[in-house]
């Protein structure tokens, strides 16, 4: 960007409003596809999903929380692949 430096307010403010733009689409991107396939499942999951995004979101950043986070996600996922009858929701009453 011709003319902009990162130490005058207005370039600082258009680089960090840049890496703002690029970042969140690509979050919501993915919450959007978690909540999508969850949704399928039920309603109650899309809650869960959504609070403990929330709650991440609102907290301050810890590298622990959010391990943890992750790897609950993860093993969810890996468990409704596995035996989706464990998860409760997930397989539709018969």
């Amino acid at each position: 960007m011709a003319g902009l430096s990162p130490r005058s307010l207005v370039g600082r403010g258009i680089m960090a409003g840049s890496i703002l733009g690029f970042s969140v689409p690509n979050f919501w991107l993915g919450l959007m596809l978690i909540l999508v396939a969850v949704s399928v499942m039920s309603v109650a999951w899309m809650l869960v999903i959504a609070v403990i995004v929330v709650v991440q979101k609102l907290l301050p950043a810890r590298a622990a929380f959010d391990v943890a986070l992750a790897l609950a996600i993860v093993g969810l996922g890996v468990l409704v692949i596995i035996a989706p009858s464990l998860v409760p929701g997930v397989m539709p009453p018969m």
